[in-house]
């Protein structure tokens, strides 16, 4: 991983006058905010790193997937230590905040909110997206709404690979086991590799898509990788990923992208070749990868989102990041009433879909009818995506 050469400490805020001093009930000193207009002091990315360890919140990964010269820095610091640190844009009355898949506290938002509303007169409303954070008081100081965006899978990893493997059950471990005594039994050619940061090469990252294309396209789904989104993720790789890999007569059958920051490691592309489905590829990769991470101090392990109750096998619990608006006042919210109606929709369509799935966990008559108004949501979904994949086959043909 490549790490910049300057700290905090070498390049410090400077005070300027429109920083502002504030003493928050959640830390100790006086906070004091720092601005830094379109700017990304060299600092910035080492911080990011050290402060909220995650890959959807690294310059590394902001820098290839969206423009940066418009970027703003926000700074709270207590005395010399930073402890807030927040990269946003302003798009008209308002502030896009870059940072997700992070966690802050209400204070963090209350105290940034306040500090964008006291220096930018025009701004009238402030988004978060995907934060692992949750407004519940009444005595938050601004009218604000928050809806679930994001459903992660997370494991909370033990220090080593023997007491990982006795958090599971031994359906689990035993399954795995003999999957993996299986496929060494038919090919005994099988080999599980790693290759990390500048190992991994564009080839390698071909090669992951093609099989993740493979296997969308046995699900009769359509691929995920955009134009350009390979190169993406080699270059971001090199940086901060390694790749897990099963061979067979030397040829890559499964393989497994993650990403590290600080102690904990993101699954971001996993996949395998449906003809080794009877081997069960899949959860052998998964289990060989957390054990490898696991190896590499890994505290925990985010799966991606999903596939909840397969992932439960791995000892993931369920994360729900929410996206979070706040208005300067009810007058901007009216200002800004398209949007406040989109979420209010959204926020009900989740209320109304989780409902729906805990009804069907009842074991009567009312369970059995929302399990089926379940299963015709999901077929009706599916059928969606396997004729979006027919039609781009179609064109693709042409």
């Amino acid at each position: 991983m490549r790490a910049n050469k300057h700290t905090a400490s070498c390049h410090r805020p400077v005070l300027t006058e429109e920083s502002a001093e504030s003493t928050n009930s959640s830390f100790i000193q006086p906070l004091s905010a720092h601005f830094y207009e379109k700017e990304i002091p060299p600092f910035v990315e080492k911080q990011l790193e050290t402060l909220y360890q995650s890959i959807y919140c690294s310059v590394a990964r902001i820098r290839l997937y969206e423009p940066v010269n418009d970027l703003m820095t926000f700074i709270a610091t207590a005395g010399s230590e930073i402890k807030i640190l927040i990269l946003f844009r302003i798009n008209g009355e308002v502030v896009k905040v870059v940072n997700q898949q992070v966690r802050f506290s209400k204070d963090d938002l209350s105290y940034f909110s306040h500090q964008i509303f006291a220096k930018y007169a025009t701004i009238n409303r402030i988004d978060f997206y995907a934060l692992d954070c949750s407004i519940d008081s009444s005595a938050f100081g601004f009218l604000y709404q928050q809806v679930p965006e994001v459903e992660e899978n997370v494991i909370v990893l033990p220090a080593n690979t023997e007491k990982y493997l006795q958090m599971l059950s031994s359906k689990t471990r035993n399954g795995i086991i003999k999957s993996i005594k299986k496929t060494i039994s038919t090919y005994p050619s099988y080999c599980f590799d790693v290759f990390e940061h500048d190992q991994i090469t564009l080839d390698h990252i071909k090669i992951l898509a093609r099989l993740a294309d493979l296997r969308m396209e046995f699900k009769h789904r359509c691929s995920y990788f955009r134009p350009g989104a390979i190169e993406t993720l080699a270059r971001l790789a090199q940086t901060h990923g390694y790749l897990s890999i099963i061979t067979i007569n030397g040829e890559i059958c499964a393989a497994n992208l993650c990403f590290i920051v600080g102690t904990r490691h993101f699954g971001h592309v996993i996949a395998h070749d449906p003809c080794y489905n009877a081997y069960s590829l899949g959860l052998q990769i998964n289990l060989q990868t957390i054990m490898y991470g696991i190896s590499r101090g890994a505290k925990e392990f985010w799966m991606m989102g999903g596939g909840a109750q397969e992932k439960s096998r791995f000892q993931a619990h369920s994360v729900v990041l929410n996206s979070i608006f706040i208005y300067r006042s009810k007058k901007s919210a009216l200002r800004h009433w398209p949007t406040y109606i989109r979420i209010e929709k959204k926020k009900t369509a989740f209320l109304m879909k989780k409902a729906l799935v805990e009804t069907s966990l009842q074991e009567n008559l009312t369970g059995q009818v929302a399990t089926r108004l379940l299963h015709c949501f999901r077929l009706g979904r599916k059928a969606l995506q396997q004729m979006k994949h027919a039609t781009i086959t179609s064109i693709a043909k042409i």
